[in-house]
């Protein structure tokens, strides 16, 4: 999973160099994100410009990094969802929960 981790302020910004976010990528992307949780990141924006197609499983891990963020009254927010992985972000309800930018 190639991932880059940039600071802007007090924000960690994670910048998902992959063009899909799949169950074969999502441990390690997964891992990276909650160990920055993990580790006292408590403003976290995950820039999806480049991911074209997410699958079922990614959408559930979003999900997860999103709990684990509340439960350490942080926030995990989403910026430039492509078109496709907007519709399934939508269509499964998690923009109900994840604020997108």
């Amino acid at each position: 999973m190639n991932l880059q981790v940039d600071s802007v302020g007090d924000v960690k910004v994670i910048r998902v160099q992959e063009e899909r976010l799949v169950f074969q990528t999502l441990n390690p992307f997964t891992d990276a994100v909650a160990q920055l949780i993990e580790g006292g990141t408590t403003k976290l924006l995950l820039d999806l410009r480049r991911v074209q197609y997410m699958d079922s499983a990614s959408i559930g891990g979003l999900a997860d990094l999103y709990r684990r963020s509340a439960d350490v009254s942080g926030s995990l927010k989403l910026f430039g969802l492509q078109d496709r992985v907007e519709r399934m972000v939508s269509l499964v309800g998690l923009h109900n929960l994840i604020e997108i930018f």
